[in-house]
């Protein structure tokens, strides 16, 4: 190397010095030639030339490295003429456990000709620390561009801060604390640190008094309590919560949960709602519907919007199905079924319930059905089927009308039934049955059993009255019987029995008619032959009836058409046994004893007695014979007087009394 002058401690020349090797402390030169590419502890410069030939072009371009490495704590302090320090280098290392420091007042600007590459060279190491009181960009006019961002482990203060660019914006992972505003995007979000809040434009407020929203809240989901005065929400068409626990919950539009629970005393509002739904509604107060119709009742189910409760008009409530009306309660408290108007005179315009018509109809039948709940084939005999019963408001009974089983239920569709009638007596405490009519149709009164009979039962005592049938006055009057014979037991249109003490059986006021023409009785025959009606027959010396002349001692005639028959005493205890009753009618037969009766002779004119003789085969006949031929023998046997001719032929007399 030459120097053109040496000045040391020991070493001063002002000409040119050629060494090979030089160990000093400071060389100082005005200039130095050579090669120095292999020089160390020299300020880097702008640049190392590509280049040491000076002839070479390579020689004018430079080259800086990327990166400054740093491997001691320095500090930064330019003198006080200036208060810039600057490096070409693009990027600053720190190594581990070393500082950069940059003095108090003074600025440090890397990559000073904007000459680096845009992406950093990654390190390896943790890195040390570079200390300064504040960061700018290259011109000191703005704030400093963090590629890869910002870890803040401590406190940070700042001041007007824009974070931006890149997909994560700005990560704290430690406490951050912004004293004065925050500003996000343009200005649509910001945090007021000064007065505690957050604004997002000017619709959303946050602060310690609460949200206040101006437009349109949007989420997925709302959780936590709803408490205070929710205001500004009659704009929001939906509304959709899980649970709402609120003191008070003003909603202009539509409110739909799956459940509501709590008191719903003050719910206010409703009667303007066109849909209120809830699986169970308990109101301690008063609900209002609308009055409503038939075809459109104010009360109605899921889907059938035409059947339910409707107020036809005031103190009356109608029940309508299908869209017409079914029944209602009117205002005097009347339950019509069928008909919306009571019946407005006589005893139907005070009855609590009026069924009019039907399902067939309207001028059908009106119709009631008291049902049992199970099929007639599983119903035994004497099983209750309906009931009505007439009492008083403590259920006192004073009287029951009743269908029963009567009988055996073989098979659906086979249903014996009876109707019972019971009243209570004075003095008595239940219902005692007075009357009923059987499954066959008999009416029994006063018994409970009859057969197959209509029975009229009155346990009067023997001439007491049983039974009065009255018209205008009284017709007939019907007493008791204790004892007494029995009438005969033949088929009769009437059978009466007598009094027991005066044996009377029927005492009449008028005259008893009859359609008959004489009166018979009945005379037990002595053998087994039969007299038609018009006969002659005798009577023998014993009383009896007989078919030979020789044998009598009178001669009767057989009544053809009584009006009365006495001495009907021959047809008792026949009841059950008809073929009995059979055999004891062939031993007896009617005489008639006074009246009219055709008799069975011909050739006869009025005038003429019948006169009895004797058959060629001993039997008894009659000749008409007139009353000038008449022998007193004749007369005295003579049956009786013609007075008419019939139109078959025969005589009919008037019966003479032997």
């Amino acid at each position: 190397m030459a120097f053109t002058k040496i000045v040391g401690a020991g070493i001063q020349t002002t000409t040119d010095v050629t060494v090979r090797n030089v160990q000093a402390g400071i060389i100082t030169a005005t200039k130095f030639i050579g090669d120095i590419s292999e020089a160390t502890g020299a300020a880097a410069g702008l640049g190392t030339a590509l280049s040491q030939v000076q002839s070479s072009p390579l020689n004018k371009i430079y080259f800086t490295n990327q990166v400054l490495s740093i491997g001691s704590t320095i500090t930064v302090d330019p003198p006080d003429s200036s208060n810039v320090a600057y490096t070409q280098y693009a990027e600053i290392a720190v190594e581990q456990g070393y500082d950069l420091i940059i003095e108090d007042g003074d600025d440090l600007v890397p990559d000073i000709l904007g000459l680096s590459t845009v992406t950093a060279t990654p390190l390896s190491g943790a890195g040390g620390r570079v200390r300064a009181d504040q960061f700018t960009n290259k011109a000191g006019t703005g704030a400093p561009t963090f590629p890869n961002g910002v870890q803040v482990t401590g406190v940070s203060t700042l001041g007007n801060t824009i974070v931006g660019g890149g997909t994560t914006q700005l990560v704290v992972t430690g406490n951050a604390r912004i004293t004065g505003i925050l500003t996000i995007g343009t200005s649509s979000i910001t945090l007021d640190g000064f007065n505690n809040q957050v604004n997002v434009g000017t619709a959303v407020t946050i602060n310690s008094s609460g949200v206040t929203v101006t437009g349109v809240v949007t989420a997925t989901t709302f959780s936590g309590d709803l408490t205070g005065n929710a205001t500004g929400l009659s704009g929001t068409p939906n509304i959709t919560v899980g649970t709402i626990g609120a003191t008070s919950l003003n909603a202009s539009g539509v409110v739909t949960a799956t459940s509501f629970s709590g008191s719903g005393a003050n719910l206010t509002g409703i009667a303007a709602t066109t849909d209120v739904r809830t699986n169970s509604l308990v109101v301690s107060g008063v609900s209002t519907v609308a009055a409503g119709s038939s075809a459109a009742p104010s009360i109605t189910p899921t889907g059938d919007t035409d059947t339910g409760i409707f107020f036809p008009s005031a103190d009356t409530i109608a029940f309508a199905e299908g869209g017409s009306e079914a029944a209602r309660i009117d205002s005097s408290g009347r339950l019509l079924v069928g008909t919306s108007t009571a019946p407005s005179s006589s005893e139907p315009q005070y009855a609590k319930l009026v069924v009019s018509g039907s399902t067939n109809g309207p001028t059908d039948y009106g119709r009631l059905a008291l049902v049992r709940g199970e099929d007639s084939a599983s119903m035994a005999n004497n099983s209750g089927v309906g009931k009505i019963t007439f009492s008083d408001n403590g259920g006192d009974q004073f009287g029951v009308i009743a269908c029963e089983v009567d009988g055996t239920t073989s098979a659906s569709g086979d249903a014996p039934g009876r109707l019972v009638f019971s009243t209570t007596a004075d003095g008595a405490s239940s219902p005692t049955e007075r009357m009923r009519i059987t499954s066959d149709g008999y009416l029994w009164v006063g018994t409970t059993s009859g057969g197959a009979l209509h029975r009229l039962k009155n346990s009067a005592a023997d001439g007491v009255n049983s039974l009065i049938i009255e018209g205008a006055d009284e017709i007939a009057r019907f007493g008791g019987v204790t004892s007494g014979a029995n009438p005969s037991g033949t088929g009769t249109a009437f059978w009466i029995r007598r009094n027991g003490t005066t044996s009377r059986s029927i005492n009449a006021a008028g005259t008893v008619n009859a359609s008959g023409a004489d009166y018979a009785e009945y005379m037990t025959k002595a053998g087994d032959f039969i007299i038609a009606k018009g006969d002659l027959c005798g009577v023998d010396n014993s009383g009896k009836l007989t078919n030979v002349f020789a044998d009598s001692v009178g001669f009767l005639i057989k009544s053809t058409n009584p009006s009365y028959v006495g001495n009907d005493d021959w047809g008792f205890d026949f009841d059950d046994d008809d073929k009995g009753l059979e055999a004891a009618r062939q031993k007896v037969d009617r005489i008639a004893f006074a009246g009219q009766v055709p008799v069975n002779v011909s050739d006869a004119t009025p005038g003429q007695y019948i006169v009895p003789i004797e058959t060629e085969d001993g039997g008894i006949a009659g000749i008409a014979k007139d009353e000038a031929d008449l022998t007193l023998a004749e007369y005295m046997r003579a049956v009786g007087k013609v007075i008419a001719i019939e139109d078959d032929g025969r005589a009919r007399i008037i019966v003479k009394v032997a």
